[in-house]
């Protein structure tokens, strides 16, 4: 969901859905209207990891499918946002720097 004042439907592209029994997957491409002008787009990716997958292979598939964002939109502003439970971010995607670093669960919200 965009906010109609940020970005219009025409602005808003799927890079990738995808779902696994690992790894839930949504990234889209945003052209908002008020953007610096060293980014060409916003590329937001929602993602979910099952506190019952495998770490190793869900972190794989995020690397793949970030990494390829990156490559394809090299000027675009990458954000990764969801639940990832246990697993790392950091050794999917060690350049990404994580901003919420604790818990966020009932009385944490």
């Amino acid at each position: 969901m965009v906010h109609n004042s940020w970005c219009n439907n025409a602005n808003v592209v799927t890079l990738a859905c995808s779902c696994s029994p690992n790894l839930e997957l949504l990234a889209l491409k945003l052209r908002p209207f008020y953007l610096p002008r060293e980014f060409t787009s916003v590329i937001i990716n929602t993602v979910y990891i099952p506190p019952q997958a495998n770490m190793d292979t869900a972190l794989c598939e995020l690397h793949e499918a970030l990494t390829q964002f990156q490559a394809q939109h090299r000027d675009a502003a990458l954000i990764v946002v969801g639940d990832f439970n246990s697993a790392n971010l950091k050794r999917a995607v060690p350049n990404l720097y994580q901003h919420v670093t604790f818990p966020t669960r009932g009385n944490r919200t």
